[in-house]
């Protein structure tokens, strides 16, 4: 007779390991804030709808020294599971630069994404509600910021604002590996 070995697999779990696998990495390196690294991947927990998403987002630099100052552009990609689907969105942020205070690293932008969604249908004439199942391509605002722990880990929190009414404000943080 043979057992199986069962993983216990949840998204709190998997969130958890790989925050702690990606702060071993980021500070098996020396800490050094004057070479840092520009793009970034790493996992990422989202709030809202009433419920929480994990995900993975990350971060290629676009560019450097727009209009004389040193702050840049960058592409932000996401892709996230929630119980209804995959959401997949990708924005262009403008990345503010304080000289004083480079470990923090604050930025906005806009972009686009195909979220899911459930949206609630009242039944006519006091008939029961329905709930519906819908996917839809938006056009979203996003803020954030990064906080820069080492030369390869970084720590973000970002908001994403649908400009849609029909799909609601989500807020992700997450650790992500920096090259």
């Amino acid at each position: 007779m043979h057992q199986f070995f069962v993983i216990n697999f949840s998204p709190a779990r998997f969130f958890s390991v790989s925050c702690l696998v990606l702060a071993a990495i980021g500070y098996s390196e020396q800490v050094v804030f004057a070479q840092a690294q520009q793009n970034d991947i790493g996992p990422t927990f989202t709030f809202g709808s009433g419920s929480s998403t994990l995900g993975v987002e990350g971060k290629l630099h676009l560019t450097e020294n727009v209009f004389q100052v040193k702050n840049s552009l960058s592409l932000r990609p996401f892709l996230r599971f929630p119980a209804n689907g995959i959401d997949l969105g990708a924005g262009v942020t403008y990345d503010f630069d304080f000289p004083r205070y480079s470990q923090v690293t604050p930025y906005a932008g806009l972009g686009v994404a195909s979220l899911n969604g459930i949206a609630t249908i009242p039944g006519l004439l006091g008939g029961p509600s329905t709930r519906e199942q819908f996917n839809q391509v938006t056009v979203y605002g996003q803020a954030g910021v990064e906080i820069h722990a080492s030369q390869n880990l970084s720590l973000s929190g970002s908001l994403l604002v649908p400009f849609n009414n029909r799909l609601n404000t989500n807020f992700s943080v997450g650790a992500k590996y920096r090259f």
